[in-house]
C-alpha cells in the first residue's frame, strides 16, 4: 500500500464482527447444552438416593 491508497477497514471490521458473533454464538450453544445436562444424573442412581438423604439435612444447617 504507498501513501496514495487509503485503507477501507470496512472488511476487516466485517471479518471480525462475524468471527465474535460465531465464537459467541458457539458459547451459547455449549452453555445451553451445559445447562440442559448438568444436573440430569442427579435423578439416578447412585445421585438420587444420597439427594433423598441428605437435602433434608442439609436444609437445617444455616449457611456461612
Amino acid at each position: 500500500m504507498n501513501a496514495e491508497t487509503k485503507y477501507d477497514s470496512r472488511a476487516d471490521t466485517l471479518a471480525h464482527i462475524d468471527r465474535v458473533q460465531t465464537l459467541i454464538q458457539t458459547a451459547i450453544n455449549n452453555l445451553s447444552c451445559r445447562a440442559v445436562l448438568h444436573d440430569l444424573s442427579k435423578l439416578d442412581e447412585p445421585e438420587k438416593s444420597c439427594f433423598d438423604e441428605c437435602t433434608i439435612k442439609l436444609k437445617s444447617i444455616p449457611y456461612g
